[in-house]
C-alpha cells in the first residue's frame, strides 16, 4: 500500500514536472497573444472613456500643465518587465505610453499584468484532478489590463487607472490603481504601481519599441 501510494505521489510529480516544461514553453508566445487582444480592447474603452468625460455638465477647469520635458517625451513606446507578485507567481508587466496630442504634458497608458501558472504550489494546495487543474491553469494564465491617464510630475509620469479589464476573472488578481515611472539608465525606465489590496510593486522595465 505504501509503496502504491509512493508511486502516484512520483506520478503526480512526473505530470506536474511536464506540465511546467508546457507552460514554460509556450508562456511568452501566449502572453504576446493575449497582451495584443487586451491592447485592442482597452484601446476601444479608452475612446468611450474620452466621450463620457466631454459629455459630462459642467467640467470642472483643468490645471495648467508644463510641456514634458525631453526625458519624459522619450519614454512614449512600449516597456516591459518580469516580477514576483504575491499568489500569481512569476509575472510580466507591460506598459505602453502614448502623449496625448495638444495637450501638454498629459499621456495616455494601457497596462498588461500576465502571469505563468504556479503548477507545483497548485499540486501541493489541490486534490489531484487533472480536469480541474488545466481550467486552473487557464484562469491563471489570462493577462490582466488597465487604461490609465498621466500627467508630468516633476521628475516622473503618474498615471492613475480609469478602468481595469479582466481583474474579475483571474484568481488572486487585483485592480492596477496607479503606476509611476521615471527614466532609469539607458532604454530603461523605474517602475512603482500600486494595486491594492495586493501588496505594491516595484520593478525595472526595458524599451520594447
Amino acid at each position: 500500500m505504501e509503496n502504491t501510494t509512493n508511486n502516484r505521489k512520483k506520478i503526480w510529480v512526473c505530470v506536474g514536472i511536464a506540465l511546467a516544461l508546457y507552460v514554460g514553453r509556450n508562456y511568452f508566445m501566449m502572453q504576446s497573444m493575449q497582451q495584443e487582444r487586451a491592447v485592442r480592447i482597452i484601446h476601444a474603452l479608452q475612446g468611450q472613456l474620452q466621450q463620457a468625460k466631454a459629455a459630462s455638465s459642467n467640467p470642472a477647469a483643468p490645471a495648467a500643465l508644463k510641456p514634458a520635458p525631453p526625458e519624459l517625451t522619450a519614454l512614449a513606446g512600449k516597456w516591459q518587465g518580469g516580477l514576483m507578485v504575491p499568489k500569481r507567481g512569476m509575472c510580466t508587466l507591460s506598459l505602453e505610453v502614448d502623449p496625448i496630442r495638444d495637450k501638454e504634458g498629459q499621456f495616455s497608458g494601457y497596462s498588461t499584468l500576465g502571469c505563468i501558472f504556479n503548477t507545483t504550489l497548485d499540486m501541493l494546495t489541490h486534490k489531484p484532478d487533472p480536469q480541474a487543474m488545466v481550467e486552473r491553469m487557464g484562469k491563471a494564465n489570462s493577462p490582466t489590463s488597465a487604461i490609465l491617464s498621466g500627467q508630468v510630475n516633476g521628475g516622473v509620469i503618474a498615471f492613475t487607472a480609469d478602468k481595469n479589464v479582466g481583474v474579475s476573472e483571474v484568481p488572486g488578481a487585483c485592480d492596477m490603481k496607479s503606476i509611476t515611472i521615471r527614466p532609469f539608465g539607458v532604454n530603461q525606465v523605474a517602475v512603482d504601481f500600486q494595486n491594492p489590496p495586493c501588496s505594491d510593486g516595484q520593478l525595472v522595465m526595458r524599451r520594447m519599441w
